[in-house]
């Protein structure tokens, strides 16, 4: 069976065209053009991008594209596995055989979720939550003495402003409006998991 390079190749000689003449016409980089006439599959991108240029190839040339195209990617696909290396279970060593059974990775599937939602839970434990303030800004002058709070902790932590609660919403982010009396004024922010580990951020702010 003619494959597509020899198909495409064929269809550009017999109507006296030269590579150069296709290029400047479908835009096809002339390596591009060289790998699929040489069937050079290697040296061409990604599938989609390879497909593409052979269809585009073979409309140019008044050839049924939807059926090159067919015929191509099965080539192509027929090509990569060959350059991919494939070891049938006896050229396999025995231990290889048994880490590549399905139960063996279902098991090893479940320990590392496991182990994932271990560490997860009690990484609280042995850490404080993570603790950012997006507003204020440090010495930042506010106008007014209102103050507007905002942050981001662990969402199953508890935070207080200046000992005052601030609700916590399920991404972990906080708001809390405070009246503050004039001049320099520190606004301290902590945040603490159910294992009483703190983190804490102390902003000063300046009310005129």
């Amino acid at each position: 069976m003619k494959t597509v390079s020899a198909t495409i190749r064929e269809e550009r000689l017999r109507q006296g065209l030269s590579i150069s003449q296709v290029e400047k016409k479908t835009k096809i980089k002339r390596k591009f053009l060289e790998a699929i006439e040489n069937g050079d599959y290697k040296s061409l991108p990604s599938e989609s991008y390879a497909v593409g240029f052979v269809k585009n190839y073979a409309k140019y040339l008044d050839l049924d594209d939807y059926k090159i195209g067919k015929m191509f990617r099965r080539e192509f696909e027929y090509e990569q596995q060959k350059i991919m290396p494939s070891f049938t279970g006896s050229q396999m060593p025995s231990f290889m055989r048994i880490f590549s059974t399905p139960k063996f990775l279902l098991v090893a599937l479940l320990l590392i979720l496991i182990g994932g939602y271990l560490a997860f839970q009690y990484s609280s434990y042995f850490f404080p939550p993570k603790l950012s303030v997006i507003k204020p800004s440090e010495n930042q002058r506010i106008d007014g003495n209102v103050v507007e709070i905002e942050g981001k902790t662990d969402p199953y932590a508890t935070v207080k402003i200046n000992d005052d609660d601030a609700y916590i919403n399920l991404d972990g982010s906080f708001r809390k409006t405070l009246y503050l009396f004039s001049g320099k004024r520190e606004i301290k922010i902590v945040s603490e998991n159910r294992y009483g580990k703190r983190s804490e951020k102390i902003i000063t702010v300046e009310i005129p």
